[in-house]
């Protein structure tokens, strides 16, 4: 009889079991790093994109709101007039928290981080005053008989 000098599917000359999972375990953990790597930079790259997007959203929604009720003509009623909208905007944007407000004639959106702020231009001669922090905002038109005024408030 022949004695099967094999043992685990190893040979005795050979590396041992423990040397093969040990490198093994190594590849496994090298693949899950990378794997982790790869999802965290996918998922900072979709933040950026989505934030951004949503940052130009919120500008063109504000601008367009002001846009409706600012008129066109010159004429001026002898007596002060408001005009109101609503405007439903997010509450967070990518899951971060948001404030925007008017400064000179333009529309500044902070975030909780540097990088995600950004400003829109308004292109009407009047003063504009308030804030908002995302959720339902109310926009009034003032018009009276020396300024005009847009004020923005969250309600």
């Amino acid at each position: 009889m022949k004695r099967n000098t094999k043992q685990d599917g190893c040979n005795n000359k050979g590396q041992s079991a423990f040397v093969t999972h040990a490198i093994l375990l190594g590849f496994v953990i090298f693949l899950i790093f990378i794997i982790v790597n790869t999802f965290m930079t996918l998922r900072e790259e979709f933040q950026d994109f989505t934030t951004k997007s949503e940052l130009e959203q919120v500008c063109f929604i504000l601008r367009s709101g002001i846009e409706k009720l600012v008129p066109d003509t010159d004429y001026r009623p002898q007596t002060n007039t408001t005009s109101k909208i609503d405007i439903n905007l997010p509450e967070k944007m990518a899951g971060t928290s948001y404030v925007a407000n008017f400064e000179n004639r333009s529309i500044n959106i902070f975030t909780l981080s540097p990088r995600f702020n950004s400003t829109c231009k308004i292109g009407f001669n009047v003063t504009y005053v308030g804030f908002t922090s995302g959720g339902l905002t109310e926009i009034l038109f003032i018009r009276n008989l020396t300024n005009d005024v847009i004020e923005m408030k969250s309600v």
